[in-house]
Parts: structure tokens; C-alpha cells; sequence
């Protein structure tokens, strides 16, 4: 989701008895609510509550029991119920009975992932005016916005190659790339700018190169080693989304290094044509030598066809990144 667009979804924000906040990625959905909960505070003071619920811990029935109980001295309640999809059909019947009749001085916000259209409850969600925000995955060229964005919260300039560096380092992944420069800015202390030097000494490498020992599984066609390697990253919080984003980065940057490589460029050439740090250019070396175009080309038809299985088809995200890294390994 481009940083602009997601302004304006936070600026046109409100407190309503009921909203769906669907979309991949974890930190959007948390600003979202950081921002419905600072508006409670200010529109209603001491008259406001504040509760949050997950769906693996309180069945339906007993969020709308709580939704349904007043409470002394509150005059608007804002209850958050996170992953909805995790709920059964009974308990989905609950909400969608609760959405259609809801308390006015409740405001039940539910997130999820994504939810089928075709579900009664998706239903009566979109027949109530504003009910429901669509947040989009992110996409690679999206993110340097970000990652400026976050940086000034802190108080922080970024410099162009540590945001590359950035970019490269957490890809799509808005609460990784929180994460690393909440960690930047008090390692960087008073100074006002974070430096390439500064993401390399507190930002690490370990997620980047999980995902280039993926990249290297699949071009190896090692279908367990990868899928082992998939389910590490998704231990960690990935999503198909930064699957797909983070292996199609890193087969466009093969393709262009072998192009150049073919002309006759050397290693550091290549490095600095593609902005690619000296720590990989070694490794990078080495998976040229042993790759071949083709095999990477039709990867990369793969992955554009999972990325339209995520939007259009019935499977999973889980179901859709497992079929994916089975393909590529078979290709």
C-alpha cells in the first residue's frame, strides 16, 4: 500500500459500531488502531475503554456478550478483535447477527487477514457504509516512503544507500522494517542521520540471507530444504506477500548481473551498477557461475502466477506460498 493512500485511509478514520480492517501485514492493521484508539481518547477523555480480544482465546459469543455489557461511567467503548478468520461458522453466525443489530456506543473493530467475500458476514459488513477497510499488500518500489516516514517519527533523516540497504534488508515487511529502525535510532543516539554503516552494524543480515538460502534452495531445486527454509521465515512473521516480493527481487537482481556479467562486467562492477554491497557480491559471484538464465526466467512466470493466485483464487496464502516453492523447485 503506497504511504499517501494510507494517509488518507488514517485521516478519514472514526469511531463506528462496527469495521472490518482486512489486508496482509500485521503494522498497517496496528496503526490503524493505534490512530482509532488516540480518537476515542480525545472525543470521549475519561469516558472512554479500551479492550482487546483474539479470536484463538475468546469465542464470538463471549466478545458479544462483552460488547452488549455496559459498564459504569464509560460512554463509548472501543473493543478490537483481531484474526476473525481463525473463527468456525458458528462463531462467524455470532458477528454476523451482532453486525446486523450492533450496540451504538460500542465500537467493535475486527481484523483479519483476509475474509471471503461470500461469507454472510463479509456481507452484512458491506452493507454498513465505511464498514470495511481494504488494505493492500506492499510491493517493493512502495517502501523507501515508508521507510522515510517511520525514520521522521523517530526523529531520523535516512540516507539513500541505508535506505536501500533497508529495503533489501526487511523487503515488504512493514514490521520488520519497524522494528530495525526503532533499533537504528537509538543506536544512532543524538545524531539526526542514519547512515549505510549504521544499518550494517544494528540490522544485521539474518533475514536477508534466509531468503537468499531460499533462493538458492529453489535454484537448487531442493524442494525440502526450501519449504524448511519457508517455514522459518513464516515463524518470524513473513507473509506470502513478502515471499513472492523478496524472491522476485532477488531473481531480477540475478537477471541483471548475469546480463552484465555476459558484457564482460566484473564483480565489482556489477556491484556498484546495481547497488549491491561488497559483503554479497562474493556470494552473488558464485550463484552466477551456476545458474542459468532460463531456469531464473521461468521462476520469475512462477511467481507472477502465485502473486494472481493470491488475489483471485481459494487457497490460502500458506496453501499458495507451499504450491509456489514446489513449483519453482520443479522448474
Amino acid at each position: 500500500m503506497k504511504l499517501d493512500v494510507f494517509r488518507q485511509t488514517l485521516a478519514g478514520l472514526s469511531l463506528r459500531p462496527v469495521l472490518l480492517v482486512a489486508g496482509p501485514g500485521p503494522y498497517p492493521r496496528k496503526l490503524i488502531i493505534e490512530a482509532l484508539k488516540k480518537r476515542g481518547a480525545q472525543e470521549h477523555g475519561e469516558g472512554f475503554a479500551c479492550q482487546t480480544v483474539y479470536a484463538n482465546s475468546r469465542t464470538a459469543r463471549q466478545v458479544v456478550t462483552e460488547c452488549r455489557a455496559g459498564e459504569f461511567f464509560v460512554t463509548t467503548k472501543l473493543i478490537v478483535l483481531h484474526d476473525i478468520e481463525r473463527y468456525n461458522k458458528d462463531d462467524l453466525g455470532v458477528l454476523t447477527a451482532y453486525v446486523r443489530a450492533p450496540d451504538p456506543a460500542v465500537s467493535l473493530v475486527m481484523t483479519a487477514e483476509t475474509l471471503d467475500g461470500r461469507t454472510a458476514l463479509a456481507k452484512a459488513i458491506g452493507k454498513i457504509k465505511g464498514g470495511r477497510i481494504d488494505l493492500k499488500p506492499m510491493y517493493e518500489n512502495e517502501m523507501p516512503p515508508w521507510i522515510d516516514a517511520l525514520a521522521k517519527r523517530q526523529g531520523k533523516r535516512v540516507s539513500r544507500t541505508a535506505r536501500a540497504m533497508l529495503a533489501e534488508l526487511c523487503g515488504t515487511n512493514l514490521s520488520a522494517l519497524a522494528t530495525e529502525v526503532e533499533k537504528l535510532d537509538l543506536f544512532t543516539g543524538e545524531r539526526d542521520t542514519i547512515e549505510e554503516a549504521d544499518v550494517a552494524a544494528v540490522a544485521g543480515r539474518a533475514r536477508n540471507e534466509t531468503y537468499y538460502r531460499l533462493r538458492d534452495a529453489v535454484l537448487e531445486r531442493s524442494t525440502g530444504g526450501a519449504l524448511e527454509i519457508w517455514q522459518t521465515l513464516v515463524a518470524d512473521g513473513e507473509s506470502a506477500y513478502a515471499l513472492l516480493g523478496r524472491l522476485r527481487a532477488t531473481l531480477r537482481e540475478l537477471i541483471n548481473a548475469k546480463e552484465l556479467a555476459d558484457s564482460g562486467a566484473g564483480m565489482s562492477e556489477i556491484g556498484r551498477a546495481l547497488g549491491i554491497p561488497s559483503w554479497r557480491q562474493r556470494e552473488l559471484g558464485a550463484v552466477l557461475a551456476k545458474t542459468g538464465l532460463r531456469q531464473v526466467l521461468r521462476n520469475l512466470v512462477l511467481l507472477f502466477d502465485a502473486d494472481l493466485d493470491l488475489r483471485t483464487s481459494r487457497l490460502t496464502e500458506q496453501q499458495v506460498a507451499e504450491r509456489l516453492i514446489v513449483l519453482l523447485c520443479a522448474a
